[in-house]
């Protein structure tokens, strides 16, 4: 599935999708970054299904604890903040 990514850290990030996992369920994750893909690996942690009708106005999507995150994604972060 192709969503995008939001509001990502070295911990966490929120996938926006129609199409949801519950939670507890691992997913496999390759990021587009501008240096190319970098593969992570998180667990759904809280999961919001929304109507298409209103995915323009609400969020729709999941939380998910990153587990493993590639070095690619570290740099592209950056330092984490304090």
């Amino acid at each position: 599935m192709q969503t995008v990514a939001e509001d990502a850290s070295d911990s966490g990030l929120f996938l926006r999708t129609s199409r949801v996992h519950p939670p507890g369920v691992v997913v496999d994750l390759v990021l587009a970054l501008p240096a190319g893909p970098a593969h992570s690996r998180g667990v759904v942690r809280w999961a919001r299904r929304v109507p298409t009708q209103l995915s323009t106005h609400v969020r729709g999507g999941m939380g998910i604890q990153l587990t493993e995150v590639s070095k690619e994604m570290l740099e592209y972060l950056g330092p984490p903040e304090h």
